[in-house]
């Protein structure tokens, strides 16, 4: 089985408590670090080099989006999960034109962790339902003629 590493970047101690702790019950999951701002989380994947960044959308010194371009300018095959408590179209468009590969609404984030983190580190995009139902509605229909 192929390890997937990751690195928790989120201003919220508690919260990074519970996702690893979340994360450390799966088998293929190793969490390598804990960012708790943006510089942080750039300069910790920059020496880590993780499989997947779970990323939050608003910390100190540097927030999730600007922190996920500078990653993926060095570490273009790094995949970037921002999660938020917000998951307003401008947060989410933000976070993919930005580079991101999935977006995860905070707290219920949790249930979905380890099946986003898998689907990123394959090259998937994964949303959390509420977003992708919102995405759905916006893309184009085609027709079956």
């Amino acid at each position: 089985m192929k390890r997937i590493t990751v690195l928790l970047a989120d201003d919220s101690e508690p919260l990074r408590a519970e996702i690893r702790k979340t994360l450390e019950r799966e088998a293929d999951l190793d969490v390598l670090g804990e960012a708790n701002n943006g510089h942080e989380a750039v300069l910790m994947a920059s020496g880590l080099r993780p499989s997947v960044i779970l990323m939050d959308f608003e910390m100190p010194f540097m927030n999730g989006v600007e922190a996920t371009r500078r990653i993926l300018e060095f570490a273009p095959a790094t995949k970037i999960i921002m999660h938020s408590a917000h998951g307003e179209e401008p947060y989410v468009e933000a976070a993919i034109n930005a580079g991101a590969v999935g977006y995860l609404v905070k707290p219920a984030a949790t249930d979905s962790l380890g099946k986003a983190i898998r689907e990123a580190s394959r090259g998937n995009t994964f949303f959390s339902p509420s977003i992708s139902k919102n995405i759905q509605r916006k893309s184009p229909k085609t027709s079956g003629t």
